[in-house]
């Protein structure tokens, strides 16, 4: 004959396993920002180099072959910071899942009860 009120815990799920899962997710963001981070470098390495070697092409000191590799390695690092930014996008949103899923290892009442019985077994 006990109340239970709500927002009461009522139950708890072992936490352990799902806590374990989200320190793994945010490992996993905060490699894809470090991952994001350093292709921004390689990002605005390649532009350098093209917009360089660009200006050195009127001027007649590089070859076209040149340029059109200085493009398409310019290219590719865009390319590169756009799939990291999805990438990170991922992992935030498997990471939020994981919180959730931590969360409801906390079973609490959502509406206000009286415990008639109370009976546990394994």
């Amino acid at each position: 004959n006990t109340i239970v009120k709500i927002g009461q815990r009522c139950a708890l799920i072992d936490p352990l396993p799902f806590q374990v899962v989200v320190n793994q997710d945010r490992a996993d963001v905060r490699i894809a920002e470090a991952q994001q981070l350093k292709d921004r470098a390689a990002l605005a390495n390649a532009k350098a180099t093209y917009e360089r070697d660009l200006k050195l092409l009127d001027q007649g000191i590089v070859s076209q072959q040149q340029i059109d590799n200085d493009k398409g390695a310019y290219d590719q690092a865009t390319a590169q910071v756009d799939l990291d930014a999805a990438t990170k996008a991922s992992k935030k949103s498997t990471l939020r899942t994981a919180e959730i899923n931590l969360a409801y290892t906390n079973i609490v009442l959502p509406v206000n009860v009286m415990v008639i019985t109370h009976r546990v077994s394994n």
